[in-house]
Order: C-alpha cells, then structure tokens, then sequence
C-alpha cells in the first residue's frame, strides 16, 4: 500500500527544479535586454550610450545583461561601469531619471555620452519550469534632451524540454495522489469498520444486560418466596452473564472482524438459555431451573472464549 509520505516525492522534483531559477532569471534578463537593443531603432543617432543603475535589479542581473547586450551591438559604444558610478557620488540627481531638457544636456556633457539608458524592473515572476520578467527603459538623448524612446518589455524564459518536465511533474503528483487518496481510503475503511465492530459487540452487550436484569428481578421473585436454593442457582447464572458484559465490553476495542459473527451466535444461545431459565424460575419449575442453569453458565463461558 502507497503511503500519504509518496507526497515527499513531487515536492522533492519541484524543488530540485527551484534550483534552477538563477539560470532562468539570467536567461530572460538577456532576453530582455536583446528586445532593449532591438527596440533602439537604426534612426536614433546615438552611438555613445551610458547605461544607469537598474532600478529594481538587487543581484545586478539585470544590469549586466542590458551592458553586455548593448556592447556587443556594433551601433554603440558603451561608456565604462565605472566612470559613470564615479559621477553618481557628485551628480545622483541628475540620474534620478525625472529631469527636465538642461539637465540632460548638460549630464550628457559631463559623462561624454550622447544617450543614457535607464532601466526599471517592473516585476518578476519565477515558476518551476520558467522565470517571467517585465522591465521599463527609457533612451534620453542626452544631445537634444529629450526622450528618444521609451518602452516596456515583457519576456519569459523557459526550461529546456519543459513539456516533458511538466508531463513528468504531472505524473509524479498524480501517482502521489493516488496513493495519498487510497491510503486515506484504507484508513476510513479502517475507521467504518471500527464503528461498524463496536456498534455490533455494542448490540449484543446490550442484550445480555437487558437478559441478565431480567434474571435479576426473576431471583427477586424467588427470594420473596422463600426459595433460597433457586435463588442461588439464579445468582449464578447472573454472575456468569456480568462476566460476559465485561467480556465483550473489552472485546470492541481489541476483537478481529471476522470473530464477530461467532461472537454475536455465542450471545444469542446464551440469552435465549437466560430467558429458558427465567420461564423455568417464575414458574417454579426447580428441576428445568437447574439444568438450564448450568446451561446458561456454559453458553456464556463459551461465548466469552470468542472474544478473546
């Protein structure tokens, strides 16, 4: 039987797959970066290009993706990392990318670069079998002060073979499905059959109490006539019916299910020999009383055998 702990299974292939999200979010930043210099059109005449901190982009992902990108285009010259931070120290405002036309020129003068390149990460969604990445970037031209062009990109990348890793995934969890809901099937099973035992052993106890009260107000009759004998004989079937009480009171806890049927045919014998014997007493039949006496007394010994 398939234990609910198969489960560990899929979270174990999902997470083994998490490891692999640095490598999805490199991917799409550089897919992201490749629409960035594609979307700088052949009629922007800007060839020096700086490119400002990425906002948004803690590990720098982002930021090396978009310098390499853009370095590697033979329309621009990118101005070096670190010239650019040395001025941030002096100028941060003017990098805060919400300055007016003046500014912009006269940054452009001070940094040697005819564009600057701001970028924003707008958000970041990483999956198990992909990363998805949504950024803002703007192109100021630093010559004329305006904004050359401005867009948001919005790319994911994916897992390779990611169908098969998904139909593996889907597989996995299913099986550990399976194997969870047959598991908690077996122990409702398990749980009905428990309520359906003591329910059962539960019936039986109670004829016996019912059987053996009657007996008990029977001996009450035959103390108040004045036969002490009958009355002991009667005692003694009572006794053996308590200790069949306790009998199958401790057997709905501990008893099998296929000794219940047995069990339920033992107490049957026994009360119908109980109710004999009751006949025989409030009849004053004294020789039927002690044969079914020891009747009663055998049955009940016997069918407290069963529960054991």
């Amino acid at each position: 039987m398939m234990k609910p702990e198969c489960l560990l299974l899929p979270l174990i292939f999902l997470l083994s797959l998490s490891a692999c999200t640095p490598e999805l979010r490199e991917e799409a930043a550089a897919r992201a970066a490749a629409e960035l210099a594609g979307a700088i059109s052949s009629d922007v005449h800007l060839r020096v290009l700086a490119v400002a901190p990425v906002e948004g982009d803690d590990d720098g992902v982002v930021a090396r993706a978009v310098l390499t990108r853009l370095a590697e285009d033979e329309r621009f010259r990118v101005l070096e990392r670190e010239k650019l931070e040395a001025l941030l120290d002096e100028q941060g405002a003017l990098l805060s990318g919400t300055v007016d036309r003046e500014s912009r020129i006269e940054l452009g003068r001070m940094l040697g670069a005819e564009g600057l390149v701001f970028v924003k990460v707008l958000s970041s969604a990483p999956g198990p079998l992909s990363y998805r990445l949504r950024l803002h970037f703007r192109l100021d031209d630093l010559q004329l002060g305006d904004v050359a062009v401005a867009d948001d990109i919005d790319v994911e990348a994916f897992l390779p073979n990611r169908r098969e890793i998904g139909m593996t995934v889907g597989g996995i969890l299913a099986l550990g499905l399976v194997g969870f809901g047959f598991a908690a099937y077996t122990r409702s099973s398990r749980v009905r059959r428990g309520t359906s035992r003591k329910a059962r052993i539960g019936e039986s106890r109670e004829r016996v109490r019912r059987v053996r009260q009657r007996l008990a107000d029977a001996r009450a009759e035959v103390v108040g006539g004045g036969d002490s004998a009958g009355a002991l004989r009667v005692e003694d079937a009572v006794r053996a019916l308590q200790d069949l009480e306790q009998r199958l009171d401790h057997a709905s806890t501990v008893v099998i299910d296929n000794k219940i049927r047995a069990i339920e045919k033992a107490v049957a014998r026994t009360c119908t020999a109980a109710e004999s014997l009751e006949s025989a007493i409030r009849e004053r039949d004294s020789e039927a009383a002690v044969k079914v006496v020891a009747e009663v007394e055998s049955l009940a010994a016997a069918a407290g055998d069963e529960t054991r």
